[in-house]
C-alpha cells in the first residue's frame, strides 16, 4: 500500500523488493499497481488495466507488457501530480479521452521495471470519479472501498494469471499470497 502519488508508489515499491528479497531475485515477484482513477465516460466501479502510462510531469510515455493484465479491457494511463490537471489534459494528450488518470502508476512502472520484467507488472485502475474532478476522493471513504470491492474478483483474476506464468520455483514460494 502506498498512498497517494509518484513518488510514495515508486517508494513501496522499491521497499517492498528490499524486504521481500525480490532486489535480489529479479523476476520471481509480481508486481500490481491497484487502485481509483478518473475517466470522462465510464461508470464509477468500471475496471481497466493499462496498457501505457503518460507521465504528465515528465512528459514521457512508458509501457506495460499487455499479458499481465489479460483479461482485463486495457485503456492508456495519464499519471498527474493534481486532480486539476486533468481536465487540460485531455484535450492536449493524444488519447487521452479514453484514459484512465491517477496518481501513482507512472512512479510504479518507473520503479517497478528495475525489480522485474515487464510482464510480471500490472496497473489496475477501479473508475471512482471524473476528469473534472479538483480532488482526489479519501480512500477511506465508504463509496470508493465499496467500488474497489466490487472489482475484487477481476482483480484476483489478473493476480492469480500473473503468479501463474512465474517461473516455478518463484510460483512455489508465493502460493496462497
Amino acid at each position: 500500500i502506498s498512498g497517494r502519488g509518484r513518488a510514495l508508489a515508486a517508494a513501496a515499491v522499491g521497499y517492498a523488493s528490499v524486504l521481500s528479497g525480490a532486489s535480489r531475485r529479479r523476476g520471481s515477484v509480481a508486481w500490481m499497481n491497484v487502485g481509483i482513477g478518473a475517466h470522462g465516460s465510464l461508470s464509477a466501479g468500471t475496471l481497466r488495466g493499462l496498457r501505457s502510462v503518460y507521465d504528465s510531469s515528465r512528459g514521457t510515455y512508458a509501457s506495460f507488457s499487455a499479458p499481465a493484465a489479460e483479461g482485463v479491457e486495457l485503456s492508456l494511463g495519464v499519471s498527474v501530480l493534481r486532480p486539476a490537471e486533468m481536465a487540460s489534459l485531455q484535450s492536449r494528450v493524444p488519447s487521452a479521452s479514453d484514459a484512465i488518470f491517477d496518481s501513482e502508476a507512472a512512479g510504479f512502472l518507473e520503479v517497478g521495471r528495475l525489480v522485474a520484467p515487464l510482464e510480471q507488472l500490472a496497473a489496475l485502475k477501479v473508475v471512482a470519479i471524473r476528469p473534472t474532478a479538483t480532488a482526489w476522493p479519501s480512500p477511506t471513504d465508504s463509496a470508493v472501498e465499496m467500488l474497489v470491492e466490487h472489482a475484487w474478483p477481476q482483480v484476483r483474476l489478473v493476480a492469480d494469471k500473473m503468479l501463474a506464468a512465474l517461473p516455478q520455483e518463484a510460483a512455489d514460494r508465493c502460493s496462497g499470497c
